[in-house]
């Protein structure tokens, strides 16, 4: 009887465990804590790189889509003919006429589906933009299910989980007439805009209005970088802790104006600027007309931040003073300036690797501090600021934006790589680390379950 009692016992416990198991998987899968996309590096033509993103897209079958992560997209999309089997059963084109379609900016309407080729009412016809031209390329709005990583802690990889559908556009093959990253056939959203996939998905499953970026510097077969969707906390050992403890932190600001469209027909611009006062060198300001770091009423100006440019651009007006106060400085620390030739386009100025002294966090060079309208100063190291082109130079990867630059600066995903970024837009504050190499770690790693 006693045994018949335990054995009893023991199943009761066990249901017990299974219950609270199920019910901890079912609200998971209702509020993860945060989703976690792993970011991959890879090289791109003219010394650039470009940073990729992996996501399941559709059921019976879901198919794998690589995509160039793009801060400023305004939504997500790919060439759906180019990915293999792609051919979703919960796929849906959405309609000329649906609420949605009145989201994007000057919709049309098409005849024509994807993938399947067939459908009845017009669809909504959308121009995309591709990431590396000036060009608009046609695609459909469309919608399906997709399905991320989420993360129980913000440190492990949870359970993948389902979205409920999500909108994004098929482009047209026309797309790859220009050279396009192989690895990738779309481009992943993340800007303030609505239908950004981090818009998305913090609207569908309730989480706050943050993300959070750290880009890798390791390629993307030594490690990933992360998206963070929903914000904090940010583990990333042996650093003990939270990271965003080592934030400065800066306001976020809305350009009034596409930069790709003429002002008559503009509208707020999709990218990210950032409340930037002035610019230090060694600890020295350097001098300039500070209006160019604010936006003018006509969209020219500010502190524009971005994943599609590798390198750092400032306007003429801020690199010139900017590059003589470095240049003094990297005399006062011996380094030897060598020739440049066509083939580190688009760095042009280079030092003999020899000459240059290395730090835990990179090349030991003049560090550039970007003070922040907070007052806490942004620092930038060796390592988001120079580039080793062979095992004879190092390069300085800030450049002169030229005279068509808009804004002041525009700080290229280099500056960002190995430092946790965080995009609040529910209190609109930018938020970021100094290199995490500093503190012995750094964003590129591999998560485990």
């Amino acid at each position: 009887m006693a045994a018949t009692l335990n054995n009893l016992a023991a199943v009761l416990l066990l249901l017990s465990a299974a219950a609270t198991f199920l019910a901890g998987c079912s609200s998971a899968q209702k509020n993860p804590h945060a989703f976690i996309i792993p970011v991959a590096k890879e090289s791109f033509p003219y010394n650039n790189v470009l940073y990729s993103a992996t996501v399941g897209v559709g059921t019976k079958p879901t198919v794998s889509i690589s995509f160039v992560v793009d801060l400023g997209g305004g939504f997500s999309w790919f060439v759906c003919s180019a990915a293999a089997r792609y051919n979703s059963s919960s796929y849906r084109g959405i309609a000329y006429t649906s609420p949605k379609c009145k989201l994007v900016e000057n919709p049309a309407m098409r005849s024509n589906c994807y993938p399947n080729g067939t459908c009845s009412d017009p669809l909504c016809a959308v121009d995309v933009n591709h990431p590396y031209n000036t060009r608009n390329y046609h695609a459909v709005l469309s919608q399906d299910v997709m399905s991320f990583l989420s993360t129980p802690d913000g440190l492990r990889l949870g359970p993948r989980l389902d979205s409920p559908q999500l909108v994004f556009a098929c482009a047209d093959d026309e797309v790859f007439e220009y050279p396009f990253p192989k690895s990738s056939i779309g481009v992943l959203g993340l800007s303030k805009n609505v239908l950004s996939i981090r818009s998305q998905l913090t609207s569908a499953f309730k989480l706050p209005r943050k993300f959070a970026l750290c880009l890798p510097s390791k390629p993307k077969t030594s490690a990933r970088g992360d998206i963070f969707i929903g914000g904090g906390p940010y583990f990333y050992p042996p650093y003990r802790g939270d990271a965003s403890r080592l934030f400065a932190t800066a306001p976020l600001f809305t350009n009034p104006y596409y930069s790709t469209l003429p002002l008559m027909n503009a509208a707020p611009s999709n990218d990210y600027y950032i409340g930037v006062k002035s610019i230090a060198v060694d600890g020295k300001t350097i001098p300039f007309k500070k209006s160019l770091l604010s936006i003018g009423k006509d969209g020219n100006g500010g502190t524009q931040l971005s994943t599609i440019a590798t390198y750092t651009a400032m306007h003429p007006a801020i690199y010139k003073p900017f590059f003589k106060a470095f240049m003094a400085k990297a005399v006062e620390k011996k380094m030897v300036q060598v020739p440049t030739d066509n083939s580190l386009y688009p760095l042009d100025t280079c030092f003999d690797r020899k000459s240059v002294r290395r730090g835990i966090a990179g090349p030991d060079v003049p560090v550039i501090d970007l003070v922040l309208e907070s007052g806490r100063n942004w620092r930038i190291y060796g390592s988001n600021s120079m580039v080793d082109y062979d095992g004879n130079r190092t390069c300085l990867g800030i450049l002169d934006a030229g005279k068509e630059a808009r804004a002041g600066i525009v700080i290229g995903s280099l500056a960002l790589e190995d430092t946790l970024v965080e995009f609040d837009l529910e209190s609109s504050k930018f938020s970021a680390t100094s290199s995490l190499l500093l503190h012995n770690t750094s964003c590129s790693r591999f998560r485990t379950a």
